[in-house]
Parts: C-alpha cells; sequence; structure tokens
C-alpha cells in the first residue's frame, strides 16, 4: 500500500492544479535540494563521474525509505559513479528503485553497485550521504530486525570514515541524531554541507512552483 502511494495518487487523479509531493515514498524535493548544494560545492551544474556514497546509518528506530530512494535515483540520473553502502542484503532498497538506478545509468553514463564493506565503499568517494531505513524483509516486524540493526552501530559516519575519502562532501537530509548517524566531528567540519542542502529547500521549492505555474 506504501509503494502505491494511493493518498497522494489520488490527489493527483482528482485535482484541477499540479500536486506536489513532499515526502510519500520518495521525497524528491529533499534531493533537488542535496543536488543543488553539490553543485554549489563543486561549482558545475556536471557532476557526472564524481563518486557518490548512499550510506545507511545506525538509528534506534527503523525510518522509512524515502530520501533514500530519492538520492538514489538522482545521483544516477545524474551520471554519478553510486554506490549503495548496507550492512547486509536485507537492507537494500525496493527493487523498483534498484531498477531505476540501473536504467539511469543505462542512459547518464554513470554505474551502480551496492556494497557492504565500509572501507571499499568510502575510497575515494567525493560525496558521502547518509540516512536510516528500515530492512524492507521486516516491515512490521521490528522487534525481529532490531538485532541486526544493533549489530551495525559502526556505520556512523566518523572522521576516520571521511578520511578515506577524495576529500569528500557529507551530507544528510536533517534531522541528524549527533554522535549516532554521524559524528559532532564530521558535522562541524567544513566537509558537512547539510546546512547548505538545509537551505535550498526554499529554493528548490519555489522554482519548482514557479516551473509548474508557467505551464
Amino acid at each position: 500500500m506504501d509503494r502505491e502511494d494511493r493518498v497522494l495518487q489520488a490527489f493527483a487523479k482528482y485535482s484541477t492544479v499540479p500536486v506536489i509531493n513532499l515526502e510519500t515514498i520518495t521525497h524528491p524535493c529533499q534531493e533537488l535540494a542535496h543536488a543543488l548544494a553539490l553543485q554549489e560545492h563543486f561549482k558545475t551544474t556536471d557532476l557526472r563521474g564524481k563518486k557518490f556514497v548512499l550510506t545507511w546509518t545506525y538509528h534506534p528506530k527503523p525510518l522509512n525509505t524515502a530520501v533514500a530512494n530519492s538520492a538514489l535515483t538522482i545521483a544516477t540520473r545524474m551520471g554519478m559513479d553510486v554506490t549503495l553502502l548496507c550492512p547486509t542484503p536485507e537492507y537494500a532498497l525496493d527493487e523498483r528503485y534498484l531498477g531505476w538506478a540501473r536504467d539511469n545509468v543505462a542512459e547518464s553514463g554513470g554505474s551502480f553497485r551496492m556494497s557492504h564493506d565500509i572501507t571499499e565503499a568510502y575510497t575515494g568517494a567525493d560525496v558521502v550521504y547518509a540516512k536510516s531505513w528500515g530492512a524492507i524483509p521486516y516491515f512490521g516486524r521490528w522487534e525481529q530486525e532490531k538485532p541486526i540493526r544493533d549489530a551495525h552501530r559502526h556505520f556512523i559516519v566518523d572522521e576516520a570514515k571521511m578520511a578515506l575519502t577524495n576529500n569528500g562532501v557529507f551530507s544528510h537530509c536533517l534531522p541528524l541524531r549527533r554522535n549516532v548517524k554521524a559524528t559532532d566531528g564530521v558535522m562541524d567540519s567544513p566537509a558537512c554541507i547539510a546546512i547548505e542542502e538545509a537551505e535550498n529547500r526554499l529554493h528548490v521549492q519555489k522554482a519548482v512552483m514557479a516551473m509548474l505555474a508557467n505551464q
């Protein structure tokens, strides 16, 4: 039912004006803001060839996959070399979004792969984007997932991992639990562009509304 976005689709079906998805099973507005922050940081609109790591991080509660779904979609769409880093195969995203990622790189010239190796994934990365999400096979059975989740607290984004990157930038959709998802050292470093991403929500939302109003 969640996958079908029934509420949003019902609004779109009966609405006489455009409907903007602010977050359902995907979060496109957030990831437009993230993409803009990356373009601003790298001073180019062309992000092809950048190594982008979308990493799962520990959180005491199993959160939804919306931001991760959209981050994977937009990063592959923009031609980046994307690694989905997650603890075990059970934390892979919905096959629909994995399929979109594969289709995107076929068109954009980028690449996509999934990894469970922290060191290998971080090494040489230009971008590290962190998000927590629940393991889909355990949907509705959170207590059974909890031991797996608790065993992977070391997926936190810390200074040692960021030191493996290519002077990479770090971001997160916010809010973020400090020293749970990422350390203070990462959040307060010049590499963190999470605040810039948050600010860009205003700018990309205005751009989306302006575009729709002019159609």
